[in-house]
């Protein structure tokens, strides 16, 4: 009776470890992020020089993007994904091996920074770790502000929306926000495309009926 007690036991912590060794692995990360991205003192950084610690890809998501769709983007289930619930929000999620390797999630007050991936095509962005990501610095507002720097700066190029039939599946909506530099970009390149189709002839009703 006795052995098979302590049988019992000896399971029991030892499936408490493995259960909570992801999430013990998680919390250590973060602070090596978090310590990382507060001790930087260049206008500068790269995403490899917060994230010293093992991981293949790193997700942002938009605002509101439910924890369903998160899971079936990066391919698997974990109690460490959050929904964020505003642009305040700052949401970093490092993978490895199909495991959530470090889990930034929070607002900037609790965080001590705020990290801006701006304005992306396709609901999210994956960064792979041998890319070279990189982040410039702003503290000039008492707030530790990161935005980061894209490669890709046609958004023609960009990846297809994968959103439309998950969309679909879950019934959920999602609102994308433009920036006011968004905006101005797409009201240029409106132009160009009519000065290219030589509309520029026509009344404003014959283009409103467009």
């Amino acid at each position: 009776m006795i052995k098979k007690l302590f049988s019992i036991c000896a399971f029991a912590l030892l499936f408490c470890f493995v259960g909570c060794s992801g999430s013990s692995v998680v919390n250590e990360n973060n602070d090596i992020f978090s310590n990382a991205v507060k001790s930087v003192t260049a206008d500068k950084v790269t995403l490899s020089e917060l994230a010293t610690f093992e991981w293949d890809t790193m997700y942002n998501f938009i605002p509101f993007t439910p924890k369903e769709i998160i899971e079936e983007i990066i391919g698997f289930s974990s109690n460490d994904i959050k929904t964020t619930y505003n642009e305040g929000h700052t949401q970093l999620i490092f993978v490895k091996d199909n495991k959530i390797v470090c889990n930034i999630w929070g607002y900037a007050a609790n965080l001590g920074y705020f990290i801006s991936f701006g304005r992306y095509d396709g609901g999210y962005i994956a960064i792979q770790n041998d890319e070279t990501a990189s982040f410039t610095i702003d503290n000039s507002s008492g707030e530790l502000l990161l935005t980061y720097i894209p490669e890709i700066t046609d958004f023609s190029t960009a990846r297809p929306n994968p959103y439309d039939e998950k969309i679909k599946k879950y019934g959920y909506s999602i609102t994308i926000h433009y920036t006011s530099e968004d905006m101005e970009r797409m009201t240029q390149n409106a132009v160009d495309k009519i000065k290219s189709l030589d509309m520029l002839e026509l009344d404003p009703d014959e283009i409103a009926a467009l």
